[in-house]
């Protein structure tokens, strides 16, 4: 379950625990509450994301998410990460999903992750809550029962033909955990784009490199032996 909160521009930048902020933090106490945790996830609630309608509204987005990260820590006693643009470096959801609610205590526990709110321990039931602001994102998940892309390639005809803002369409499959795979079948995203909207892979600087041809040749070499193995 995840729960999605727009904020428009205008208004105080700062919230007094009266506003806005106090009938959010309601709606993610029962949602948490009212649950279990899930494996696809690490808790009841999951993921709460503050989407600011107008890039103007994203410093009010920040206070109010920090607000109520603040909140669900103290009043909920539940352990609060951050992701998208509450961090530093960006990560998402991905990053605190992979294998459930008991790898991401193995991992508090090891001192490799830390909850940014909250105790170090997730809750039996309501596990723990991901909070972050982002900017708007319009995907379309298309879940594949034969491995012929032609349907997701006439999905991707239509969406251009629709009305609806797709300039062109990014399709996206990840293969294994590392990879981002959440949901283990095939799950194909066919993602609207158009000139300027943002999106992209995200690499570190110290990461990747242009490979001569010989190296190219190489790696090509390795995969083509490989093939009848892996489909043997």
């Amino acid at each position: 379950m995840s729960l999605l909160l727009a904020l428009q521009g205008g208004g105080p930048p700062e919230g007094d625990g009266q506003s806005s902020g106090t009938s959010t933090v309601t709606g993610v106490g029962a949602a948490v509450w009212n649950g279990q945790a899930q494996a696809a996830g690490i808790g009841a609630a999951d993921v709460v994301p503050l989407v600011p309608l107008e890039r103007e509204a994203e410093p009010r987005a920040r206070v109010a998410a920090l607000a109520l990260a603040d909140r669900v820590a103290d009043e909920l006693g539940l352990p609060v990460f951050f992701y998208g643009r509450l961090t530093e470096d960006g990560r998402e959801p991905a990053f605190f999903r992979r294998g459930g609610p008991r790898e991401l205590q193995r991992r508090v526990d090891s001192g490799e992750v830390r909850p940014d709110r909250g105790p170090d321990r997730l809750h039996p039931t309501a596990g723990g809550v991901l909070v972050g602001v982002r900017r708007p994102l319009v995907a379309f998940n298309v879940n594949l029962r034969s491995d012929d892309l032609e349907a997701a390639r006439e999905i991707s005809r239509a969406m251009r033909a629709s009305g609806i803002r797709c300039e062109a369409v990014s399709f996206y499959l990840a293969n294994g955990k590392e990879a981002g795979q959440e949901v283990f079948h095939v799950h194909l995203h066919l993602i609207p784009r158009w000139r300027g909207d943002g999106l992209g892979l995200r690499v570190r600087p110290d990461r990747g490199r242009v490979a001569d041809r010989k190296e190219l040749d190489d790696v090509a070499a390795k995969i083509r032996v490989a093939i009848p193995r892996s489909v043997g």
